[in-house]
């Protein structure tokens, strides 16, 4: 088999391999069963070694993860926000919209009171930086 230096795609598709792992399909999951899954899928063979010091060990690290999550059954959290909190992500948004809304409005406002001003008092503001 080929050889080849190890790219960050290749390391993102290796880390997907593990997160994907399922112990009924793809078996046992040890370092051998997980190159030769990695030799299968890309084609190419790497060493243990080299699977250890990519990323700063970020393969490694996903290794050791994907091994606790098999021997507890457990599987990551997603970052998903329930339905209630979404609603009060959403109203807290919503207000703040009609806060800015009307603090820009006011603004405009004010603004349109000075351009008055100068245009009824004659008055010609000096551009010094223009």
């Amino acid at each position: 088999m080929k050889r080849r230096r190890i790219t960050d795609d290749d390391a993102a598709t290796f880390i997907n391999i593990l997160k994907s792992w399922d112990i009924n399909k793809d078996g046992e999951l040890n370092w051998n069963s997980f190159i030769a899954s990695i030799q299968v899928i890309t084609g190419y063979l790497y060493e243990r070694t080299s699977l250890y010091k990519t990323k700063e060990g970020a393969i490694y690290k996903e290794f050791e993860v994907a091994k606790i999550q098999i021997r507890t059954g457990t599987k990551p959290k997603g970052s998903t926000m329930s339905r209630k909190n979404l609603l009060l992500a959403h109203s807290k948004l919503k207000l703040e919209i009609e806060t800015l809304r009307a603090e820009n409005l006011s603004l405009l406002q004010l603004h349109a009171r000075y351009l008055r001003l100068l245009y009824e008092n004659d008055i010609v503001p000096e551009l010094d930086g223009l």
